[in-house]
């Protein structure tokens, strides 16, 4: 089969995963995301990221699951706090587009990056939130004030920045910090949704 032909069949099936059109060419997924990374790259919008192989719900919580305490009940909301955070922080990493419904417009050229820092590197989570927001203020010439939604609000948290640094100040920097209070409202969005999702990792559910 031809790169021409495959790239039709393609079109005429966009649903077809890499791995699906990897088995109609008879090679390799890297060998056809090549023939497609080719066609689009003078593309306006590519669509190869959202064809790439699904990894299965027990390999995404793999770490959590191992890692829970001995006679654990099988519930997100029975796990301490440091693996509930391990279980947001897996899922973004294999679905690392929800990652920009929890941080504002002004960085989501680096989300991935401030998201590995949240969850890994906590107290430099703020700064460089803050770096990333003047260099696309700077960049674009976009001021702050009048474009507060732009630098402070994101699509699933609203307005964190004021809960955040508000929550914070009220219990106090020994109790919990700026980020410490994100990754909480983070994982209080996500709860129900990775509940459910762990418990179908753990073959506890009918469908992923």
């Amino acid at each position: 089969m031809t790169s021409n032909e495959l790239l039709e069949i393609h079109f005429n099936n966009s649903d077809l995963s890499l791995l699906n059109l990897s088995q109609i060419h008879k090679s390799s997924i890297p060998a056809v995301r090549s023939i497609l990374e080719m066609y689009y790259r003078d593309k306006d919008w590519s669509p190869i990221h959202l064809l790439e192989p699904k990894p299965f719900l027990s390999d995404i919580f793999e770490d959590v699951i191992e890692q829970a305490p001995q006679g654990w009940d099988n519930d997100l909301m029975s796990l301490p706090d440091a693996l509930k955070d391990l279980t947001v922080y897996s899922w973004f990493k294999a679905h690392p587009t929800w990652i920009d419904d929890y941080l504002p417009e002004a960085v989501f050229s680096q989300s991935k990056s401030l998201i590995d820092c949240l969850y890994t590197n906590t107290p430099a989570f703020r700064p460089l939130l803050n770096e990333c927001r003047k260099s696309y203020s700077v960049t674009l010439s976009i001021p702050v004030e009048g474009n507060e939604d732009v630098f402070y609000s994101s699509s699933a948290l609203g307005d964190f920045e004021t809960i955040c640094t508000d929550a914070a100040a009220f219990l106090g920097s020994d109790h919990i910090g700026f980020a410490d209070m994100l990754k909480e409202l983070i994982y209080l969005n996500l709860e129900n949704t990775l509940r459910e999702k762990l418990f179908y990792a753990q073959g506890l559910g009918e469908t992923q």
